[in-house]
């Protein structure tokens, strides 16, 4: 009888290399950096802010970034921080690192990375969630795949976890990430783009 589960192991290696690389204890990929974003705040809001929160987002950064804010629940608090690669949503040690992928990069926190087709590790979609809290981990590996256990059987499922999203990474994707992160050097600058100024297209 065929694994169901076993198309994605390679996604568990995917995350294994990863943390080698960045230096993090673990990872979780999912579909993109703005994905990883929200589970990082909707797990916050969800069991440790539950009242009116407002998070501190950058005026110049991807519109994305403002729409995950909402979509989890909370207020935005515009700011005029100058950032290069990474930045904090304040009052959380949440980072939006899309920008920034190099060894050793992990410093605590959650730290969202993307691996865009234009971003410094490309397999052409995805992104991932460095962090250290193990209770966080178990939460975001079922929340990432509909609420249930990565590739676990459709006709005999496991224990479902509510609430639950379609944002894990495609297989294919963790194949060519692993490749190009095996040539990957360990030093990469960090990139840069051009932003309108978010505060004035929300309301």
């Amino acid at each position: 009888m065929t694994d169901p589960r076993r198309a994605y192991r390679v996604v568990d290696e995917f995350e294994t290399e990863l943390c080698n690389y960045t230096g993090g204890m673990c990872a979780v990929a999912v579909d993109s950096c703005t994905n990883a974003i929200f589970l990082c705040l909707k797990w916050l809001r969800l069991f440790h802010y539950n009242g009116e929160t407002t998070v501190q987002v950058p005026k110049y950064t991807y519109v994305g970034v403002a729409q995950a804010v909402l979509n989890a629940g909370y207020e935005i608090e515009w700011t005029d921080e100058d950032w290069k690669g990474e930045y904090q949503l304040h009052p959380f040690l949440i980072f939006d690192a899309a920008k920034r992928f190099h060894r050793d990069m992990y410093h605590g926190g959650f730290q969202c990375v993307s691996f865009h087709s234009a971003k410094i590790l490309s397999p052409g979609r995805g992104g991932a969630i460095l962090h250290d809290n193990l209770e966080f981990d178990e939460w975001a590996r079922k929340a990432r795949f509909d609420g249930r256990d990565q590739g676990d059987s459709y006709e005999k499922p496991g224990s479902i976890q509510i609430p639950g999203w379609r944002m894990y990474m495609e297989p294919a994707m963790a194949v060519e990430g692993i490749r190009r992160l095996t040539y990957l050097p360990d030093h990469n600058d960090d990139q840069t783009d051009t932003y309108p100024d978010l505060s004035e297209l929300f309301p």
